[in-house]
């Protein structure tokens, strides 16, 4: 009689061990989704680098193969997570899921599982392209626009879920969703990066294209001001001083030719001399360019002023020209 009860209570605690574990426990599909943005990440990364030392070879490189990982593990998770909840054999997710058609599952993994499809898809048109039409001279080729709108909703399926697990959890577990669900972040933000970098090599520092690049998540500048007269000044000085020059943006002109005009406008029409005292400009666009070219090598220096709200700011910027 002792030996029973002690079997049936050493099988209660091991019961509420394996419970209590599975209560603080990230649920699987979380970490497989997690690993097939690492891949991702790792393979995009490294096909950059791989088409820009090496070339594309061949369609089964070790990068392609980690990208197209991202897919296949993401719509096998996926796809498991919607035809378990749809034929009722994991009823831990019932209460968080909807119905597409007949078929029922969270939503993050319907989004996850058309990423999955996606990108295996843009697989053979990717190949198919390279083959007519060779290297890409960009990274956003319509194969790769293809792939890249595949990973996104694999991203957003992934951020779904472990939102919505988070809000589901409580304790232990929510504080572990919360630092997966920050670190999910960092990594698409990471990816997000790959259409900034080719518009930010060195060779393109000293170009708008970078700086267009670089404010693509900022807004354009809607305080922008005349200031003495023109959009902006710009000085470029030599490291020797032996080049100095003072330009001002392309399409501007000086103050006083535009007084002059203004003044012989006036005297033909007749408005008067009220005219040449108007500002020759009363907003400026938020992008600004200096029409320069440097006459010979060396190490500049460029000063930039530009008035926002009133108020002068001014920029250096470095430049070594060869």
């Amino acid at each position: 009689m002792a030996t029973a009860l002690q079997s049936r209570t050493k099988a209660s605690a091991g019961v509420q061990t394996q419970t209590r574990d599975r209560a603080v426990s990230v649920p699987w599909y979380i970490w497989s989704l997690y690993a097939s943005v690492i891949s991702v990440l790792i393979g995009g990364y490294w096909d950059i680098s791989w088409h820009m030392s090496v070339g594309r070879d061949s369609f089964w490189t070790p990068a392609h193969m980690a990208i197209q990982l991202c897919g296949l593990l993401a719509g096998l998770t996926c796809g498991y997570l919607i035809f378990s909840c749809t034929l009722g054999s994991n009823p831990a997710l019932q209460s968080a899921t909807v119905q597409v058609w007949r078929f029922r599952g969270p939503l993050g993994a319907f989004i996850a599982a058309w990423g999955g499809a996606t990108m295996l898809t843009s697989a053979p048109f990717d190949n198919w392209w390279h083959n007519a039409y060779g290297l890409d001279v960009k990274i956003f080729s319509p194969p790769h626009v293809v792939l890249d709108g595949g990973v996104l909703a694999i991203q957003a399926g992934a951020l779904l879920l472990v939102a919505s697990a988070r809000n589901r959890a409580d304790g232990l577990l929510r504080t572990k969703l919360d630092r997966l669900l920050l670190l999910l972040g960092g990594m698409i933000l990471m990816l997000g990066l790959t259409v900034v970098w080719e518009s930010t090599y060195r060779v393109l520092m000293h170009s708008a294209a970078c700086y267009r690049a670089a404010a693509v998540v900022g807004k354009p500048a809607a305080d922008m001001q005349p200031y003495m007269g023109m959009p902006a000044h710009a000085v470029v000085i030599r490291s020797d001083a032996l080049v100095f020059a003072h330009v001002h943006p392309a399409g501007s002109i000086t103050m006083a030719s535009f007084d002059l005009a203004q003044a012989g406008l006036s005297d033909n029409s007749g408005h008067g001399a009220m005219g040449s005292m108007a500002m020759p400009m009363e907003t400026v666009p938020p992008e600004i360019s200096f029409p320069y070219g440097f006459p010979k090598p060396g190490l500049y220096r460029v000063f930039v002023q530009i008035k926002r709200s009133g108020k002068v700011q001014t920029a250096a910027f470095a430049a070594s020209v060869e």
